[in-house]
């Protein structure tokens, strides 16, 4: 009986994976059946975890599900360039610890929530760049100890919050050009002790704060 009780539970277990994956986002469904050559009610778990590449660069995708990406515990790579996505789901890449570049830019976004990032403790690529970011939370990028490229080029932001590097010890690439920056925290870059590459070009920094910025990165380029 008892045997019998744990198979039925096992069943059960798999139909609710497998219906999982048919009830994603059509376009990441869909790319999920091309690389496991599946259809999606067969899409276990296992089958999941092999994945290390997903993209879904210019799919025309408005919107994404909270557990879109789960089961990816294997996932190396994500794009999603140049899609339609205005706003994220805060827990959108929770479980991903094996993600290492991500690719977020070319999209509307407005805003993103301060934990969209939380766990991503491999990631060492980050796009952001052109997308409509007017501000960013506080700790955005808390956590992200391995992070050793940041692209947050051509976007509207006028201001940083003076802790958002913060803990960023591993960052060589940090990209800020074309932005509506007009002044900076006198902490912002403080921490930053691998960086090699500061662009802040195509901002409204004016002659003082470049002269302060430029003493302590005497790379960096405005």
């Amino acid at each position: 009986m008892k045997t019998f009780v744990f198979l039925l539970l096992a069943l059960n277990f798999t139909s609710s994976s497998y219906a999982d994956v048919c009830q994603r986002t059509p376009q990441v469904r869909i790319e999920l059946e091309k690389i496991t050559k599946k259809n999606c009610k067969d899409i276990g778990p296992k089958a999941l975890s092999k994945i290390d590449k997903l993209n879904l660069q210019r799919k025309h995708i408005s919107e994404l599900k909270a557990d879109d990406f789960s089961g990816l515990s294997s996932l190396k790579v994500l794009f999603l360039s140049g899609n339609d996505l205005a706003a994220l789901p805060d827990s959108l890449f929770s479980g991903l610890s094996s993600l290492r570049v991500l690719f977020l830019d070319g999209n509307p976004l407005k805003t993103l929530p301060e934990t969209l990032f939380s766990g991503l403790s491999s990631l060492k690529q980050l796009y952001l760049f052109e997308n409509d970011l007017a501000a960013l939370p506080d700790s955005l990028f808390s956590g992200l100890s391995s992070l050793r490229v940041l692209f947050l080029d051509g976007n509207p932001l006028k201001t940083l919050p003076e802790a958002l590097f913060s803990g960023l010890s591993s960052l060589k690439e940090l990209h800020l050009d074309g932005n509506q920056l007009t002044a900076l925290p006198e902490t912002l870059f403080e921490g930053l002790s691998s960086l090699k590459e500061l662009r802040l070009k195509g901002n409204q920094l004016n002659v003082v704060e470049k002269q302060r910025i430029s003493e302590q990165f005497p790379f960096a380029r405005m």
